[in-house]
């Protein structure tokens, strides 16, 4: 039976692979790339599109994986110590992430558990984001846990003020769709869990993406980044942020652009005051 179900999580594994490989070239097929992936985006049949298969692969191997985990002994991703994903030892060592990043311009106040440059940090990351490793996430949601325990506890405890929201970043649909899951959303459920309601609420899909935009890894400048995201969030209930403390999360930063964008349309739906936190940066 062993020997089955390894096979065929081979045979699956090759098959997403190429799955990908025809997502990544179909566009490239045609001059009118961006007509014609507006039109997938926006079409209202979407299961009559000839790609939409495709974008239930990926979440049907986030399943496969979850059960792998299940069947095999874990290994520290670092040091490959059985017993977890991530050994105590090397837990320990992972890197901070750096000084705390703040833009005057925005006034949004950034923080950030562990260092994107460390390569264990990254597979960690890789891991959790494309494979939908749920241990992996555990471990990042309890370091962030314990960082806004610290940062927002105090506050509650002598202000009385009224408990913030926890608002995770949006995916486009059809990247939601094709990953079978919203990362950052598995992240706020996990706090959530956490939490159990004591210092913060969550409150989910209040941020909505009115649009697809490129990946934000496949664009170096800033300013193109900018452009990219621009107004591309909508508050779908302005009478739930207003006036709250609004703490909007995501996995990894790197110019906080796409932070920035979100915090200021909650901003401008009445939202009193907007902190970001990350996994990495």
């Amino acid at each position: 039976m062993l020997p089955n179900i390894i096979t065929s999580l081979l045979l699956y594994h090759t098959r997403f692979a190429l799955c990908i490989k025809a997502w990544d070239t179909y566009p490239q097929r045609t001059k009118l790339r961006k007509t014609r992936f507006s039109c997938f985006v926006r079409c209202r049949h979407r299961t009559e599109h000839p790609l939409w298969k495709l974008l239930t692969v990926q979440a049907t191997y986030a399943m496969f994986s979850y059960l792998f985990d299940l069947l095999f002994p874990q290994k520290c991703i670092r040091c490959n110590e059985e017993g977890a994903v991530f050994c105590e030892g090397c837990l320990q060592e992972l890197p901070p992430a750096p000084q705390t990043w703040s833009r005057r311009q925005s006034g949004l106040h950034i923080e950030a558990i562990f260092d994107y440059r460390d390569p264990t940090v990254r597979r960690g990351i890789w891991l959790w984001k494309y494979r939908g490793r749920r241990t992996i996430l555990k471990i990042f949601a309890q370091a962030l846990y314990d960082r806004l325990l610290e940062d927002i506890g105090d506050e509650l405890l002598f202000t009385g003020s009224e408990s913030p929201l926890l608002v995770p970043l949006p995916l486009a649909f059809w990247r939601e769709r094709m990953r079978g899951f919203n990362q950052t959303e598995m992240l706020a459920l996990e706090l959530s869990a956490l939490d159990r309601g004591v210092s913060f609420v969550y409150i989910p899909k209040v941020l909505k993406k009115t649009r697809a935009t490129l990946p934000q890894t496949k664009l170096r400048e800033r300013a193109a980044r900018l452009r990219n995201i621009k107004d591309c969030f909508l508050v779908s209930n302005p009478e739930i942020v207003a006036g709250k403390t609004v703490i909007l999360l995501d996995d990894v930063y790197t110019t906080g652009a796409t932070l920035e964008e979100a915090a200021k349309t909650l901003r401008a739906a009445g939202a009193k005051k907007v902190l970001a936190y990350t996994v990495a940066h």
